[in-house]
Parts: C-alpha cells; sequence; structure tokens
C-alpha cells in the first residue's frame, strides 16, 4: 500500500501563511471522494484555535450539529447506524455538558464531566439567582444520561461497568434525536433568558 507525501507529512494544523502542498493523484482521489472533484469546496477549510477559538455554548452547538450530520448520514443509509452509535450518543451527550457548563458560572464550574453534579448545580441556580425551578422533563432527561453516561466515559470508552454489564439498550434512533433537540431547545432558551435577566437585574 502507498500513501502520498500530504497523507504522511502535510501537517494536520497548519496556519495562515504555511507551506503549499501541491496535490498528487492520490491527495486528487481524496478530495472528490471529500467534497467532489468540482465542487466549490474542494480546497474546504476550518478555522480553529487562536481568533476562531469557539466559547461552551458555541462549542455545544458544534458537537449538537455533528450530531444532526451523523443522523443525516444515517438516514441516507439507515445501517450505518450500527457502526456509530456510541459516537452518536456521544455527540448529544457532549453537547448537553457543554450547555450546562456554559450555563453554570465559571467559578462554580469543575474540571470534571460530572453529570449529575452539573444537573444538580444547573437546578441551583435557577432556583437560588433567578427564583425559577428546573421543569421535571429537563431534570430526568439530564439524569437519564448520567445514570448511563455519569463521567463521559460509558460512550468513548465502554468503561462504566453498570453500563457495560447491565442490560442491553435499544436507541430508537428518531426518538433519540427528538429528544435531544428538545433539550437543547430548552437550555439554550434558559441559557438566553439568564443571560437577559442577568442583565437586567445588573441595569436595575
Amino acid at each position: 500500500m502507498t500513501f502520498s507525501a500530504q497523507e504522511m507529512h502535510r501537517p494536520i494544523f497548519e496556519t495562515m501563511g504555511a507551506e503549499k502542498w501541491e496535490d498528487e493523484e492520490k491527495d486528487w482521489w481524496n478530495r472528490e471522494v471529500t467534497v467532489g472533484n468540482e465542487s466549490p469546496l474542494r480546497h474546504l477549510r476550518v478555522p480553529v484555535g487562536g481568533k476562531a477559538t469557539k466559547d461552551l455554548s458555541t462549542l455545544a452547538a458544534e458537537y449538537h450539529n455533528a450530531a444532526e450530520v451523523l443522523i443525516h448520514t444515517i438516514r441516507a443509509e439507515p445501517p450505518s447506524v450500527l457502526r456509530c452509535g456510541n459516537v452518536l450518543l456521544y455527540l448529544y451527550r457532549h453537547s448537553i455538558e457543554l450547555l450546562l457548563k456554559d450555563i453554570i458560572p465559571a467559578d462554580l464550574r469543575r474540571r470534571d464531566h460530572e453529570f449529575s453534579q452539573l444537573a444538580a448545580r444547573f437546578k441551583f441556580i435557577i432556583s437560588e439567582d433567578f427564583a425559577g425551578e428546573v421543569p421535571d422533563w429537563i431534570a430526568r432527561r439530564i439524569m437519564e444520561f448520567a445514570e448511563i453516561d455519569p463521567r463521559s466515559t460509558t460512550f468513548r470508552y465502554n468503561e462504566h461497568e453498570a453500563f457495560v454489564s447491565g442490560p442491553t439498550y435499544m436507541i430508537d434512533i428518531v426518538h433519540l434525536r427528538a429528544a435531544m433537540n428538545a433539550l437543547n431547545t430548552a437550555l439554550v432558551g434558559a441559557r438566553a433568558v439568564m443571560i437577559l435577566e442577568g442583565k437586567n437585574s445588573e441595569n436595575g
């Protein structure tokens, strides 16, 4: 098996003005199968890092959008869900985690993936700072993920013992997508209201 020079040696993380690489035959083939030979996206690039570094809410949207793109692939080729179930669940789960972390003040935010603690802090903030109450269905949905993947190791590594040695779950993909879109909409909406009310209280 042969690999092109770009496949082996061209850096993934290139900065503006980096060395220009000339496509070899293999690289042209890679671009054709990725974006299409005549596509205006042939030299598609995505900026990351530096000024392109995203805040948590935008990063959460990226993970959610990635899950939606995967759903689109599954829709076109249903059997493909068997090859990407864990990844799909991880993308949705991580998007929720990032939204919760974005809502929680930085001084209360821990550098871990403890979902149940994030949920508890979220409920506390809504209650104490905004005199509100998190709807039961939102709390239940978050805790449903917390029980299956409490530390973000279940879908990434299959290391959660209760998951590995427990029952086999059957995930209805249509329901999963609908539930995650509902939860995402609710959390994004809650964040927006909290920002608005927070500004109002500062100005008042």
